[in-house]
């Protein structure tokens, strides 16, 4: 027997219990409003013009300023798509919450994939253009769920600076599958997600199944890694994604997209910065600079002072880039140009231009050959025996000057008269001087 204070505990106890179990019914019926797909009709078009203006200005706030520029999708887009009956809305307590395109494929820019491959190749659909009002949380999980129940199989992509969506993609089930290109040309992350794909478990009494999120990988580091890194940029650069003065993808990017750690990124970025690959600027990021003479040059000197190579083993590779330039010069230099070399050897006749006249003929003539490849690389090897030209030049005997300085002349003349042989010859004999003249200087010092 329980007394009545008992009794009339567990009636209050009892109503608390039922009373909080309507509570949550009734928060969840809240959570869970019943959610309508249609396709869009024509009456609907002002809405989702206004819909997608907010989408543009909330990707702009957000650091996505690039994916719908201007006014896309445009009236006339978002038209078609409700005329081709592709254009469906997610409506909510009768109003219009958010709208997205749902086709089957194949769609022409899933063609060709790089950086990956798709997760198959069976009939898919595909997702376009999804944008939420703003005023309910969870519009873009409800479409993605409606149009993946309708295929099992849905490809999808965005624009690398849209976080939101791949956070949304990703929290939804889609796997990264590589690169796609829009009709501009512009690159986009294109995702997939396949029924069974994702490992689905029952929880113990619950009625609907709940994912169990696959592990990820575990990042990569070290030195293959790094050069990961490298040869993915290199990958870049070659497609015409990267160019000189570009802003490198951040660390956080780089370690993501390739499953490296960010400290293999960062040991990449160090070596190209060393080779003078990409600049680092202070709270901007890493550019690329493509000056890469002044690292060339230092890594020869070093190999010089190393003993791996010595002056002899360099101006050899001197003698052979300057006579195949002087040779493409011969077959299609300007009167210009050849203006622009008489005037240089008029001003070496000064005592004090001698070195920097000679400097700026070999300048000008690897300039009018037209490689700048064979620049570079002759502008890092004249950097290494800079130091030296210059100590012979100053020890050099009145004659000898006279000799270098009519070696330029004769290179000049034959190149006026086209007489390609005698050119070449003169070529020759300005290197065979020079070597001399470096020989003496080193023979004096060592004494």
């Amino acid at each position: 027997m329980f007394s009545l204070s008992q009794i009339v505990e567990r009636k209050q106890r009892k109503y608390v219990t039922v009373q909080i179990s309507e509570a949550l019914r009734k928060k969840q019926i809240t959570e869970e409003k019943i959610v309508e797909i249609r396709k869009a009709q024509e009456k609907d078009l002002e809405t989702l013009l206004k819909i997608y203006a907010h989408a543009r200005e909330f990707m702009a706030k957000t650091g996505n300023p690039d994916q719908w520029k201007s006014s896309y999708p445009d009236e006339e887009k978002v038209s078609g798509d409700i005329a081709q009956g592709v254009c469906y809305v997610c409506v909510q307590d009768g109003e219009i919450e958010g709208v997205f395109s749902y086709l089957q494929g194949p769609d022409p820019t899933y063609q060709k994939i790089d950086d990956g491959k798709w997760l198959n190749e069976d009939p898919y659909g595909v997702v376009h253009r999804v944008a939420g009002r703003g005023h309910v949380h969870g519009v873009a999980d409800r479409c993605l769920a409606w149009a993946f129940d309708q295929c099992g199989n849905l490809r999808i992509d965005t624009h690398r600076d849209n976080r939101v969506m791949q956070h949304i993609l990703e929290k939804n089930g889609f796997t990264v599958c590589g690169t796609i290109y829009v009709a501009d040309g512009s690159p986009r992350i294109a995702y997939q997600k396949v029924q069974g794909k994702n490992l689905v478990k029952k929880a113990p009494d619950q009625k609907e199944s709940v994912r169990v999120p696959e592990k990820e990988p575990p990042q990569r580091t070290g030195e293959k890694e790094s050069q990961d890194v490298l040869e993915y940029l290199k990958r870049e650069i070659r497609r015409g994604r990267l160019k000189e003065g570009d802003r490198l993808p951040t660390e956080r990017q780089l370690s993501e997209k390739l499953n490296v750690s960010r400290t293999t990124v960062r040991d990449a970025m160090r070596l190209l910065e060393g080779m003078g690959v990409l600049v680092s600027r202070q709270g901007s990021g890493n550019y690329l600079s493509g000056k890469m003479e002044k690292s060339l040059a230092e890594m020869l000197e070093f190999m010089i002072l190393l003993k791996e190579m010595d002056y002899g083993t360099v101006n050899q590779l001197r003698r052979a880039i300057g006579l195949w330039n002087y040779r493409e010069v011969m077959k299609h230099h300007t009167p210009e140009q050849v203006l622009e070399l008489r005037q240089i050897l008029g001003q070496m006749q000064q005592e004090k231009q001698k070195e920097i006249c000679d400097e700026k003929f070999h300048e000008k003539l690897l300039e009018f050959g037209g490689n700048p490849l064979i620049l570079m690389m002759m502008n890092a090897l004249s950097g290494v025996c800079r130091e030296l030209i210059r100590n012979a030049f100053a020890s050099m005997s009145e004659e000898e000057e006279k000799k270098l300085e009519q070696s330029h002349w004769d290179m000049l003349d034959a190149l006026v008269g086209g007489r390609m042989e005698e050119g070449c010859a003169a070529v020759m004999e300005h290197y065979d001087l020079v070597d001399r003249e470096i020989e003496k200087w080193k023979e004096t010092e060592q004494k």
